[in-house]
């Protein structure tokens, strides 16, 4: 089976303390890069988890990773999401999709042209 390929954007608190440990036991990913805006920290977490690329700029990855997880802050999560599904990439969001109802909605018209839904992981008041 082939391994997806995944790109986590944003390495905080969640990431650093449930994601990250979790993938050791996930067969079938190969995180392939973290993406965060200090880049010295992406750096750090690459070496501890041995992830082989690292950047500061998620626009970089559009054509290598065949999914990506959202831990930004949210303000960020619908903006950071409808860049990658627009490029057909699935989502794998954490809570709220949006800050707001008008943002969900708007998120939700611009999903009819999107091949991929986005995957919220927990429940959440908005979306």
């Amino acid at each position: 089976m082939k391994k997806v390929n995944l790109g986590i954007i944003g390495c905080g608190a969640v990431v650093q303390s449930y994601h990250l440990p979790a993938s050791k036991f996930a067969r079938n990913i190969n995180i392939l890069i973290i993406i965060d805006k200090n880049i010295q920290l992406a750096k750090k977490i690459c070496q501890r988890y041995d992830i082989p690329y690292f950047s500061d700029d998620y626009h970089k990855i559009f054509n290598f990773v065949d999914g990506v997880l959202i831990a930004l802050p949210n303000n960020l999560h619908a903006l950071v999401s409808m860049d990658f599904l627009k490029r057909g990439i699935p989502v794998l969001c954490e809570k709220p999709i949006a800050n707001n109802i008008e943002g969900c909605e708007d998120f939700i018209k611009n999903k009819s042209r999107i091949c991929y839904p986005p995957y919220n992981w927990t429940n959440t008041s908005f979306l």
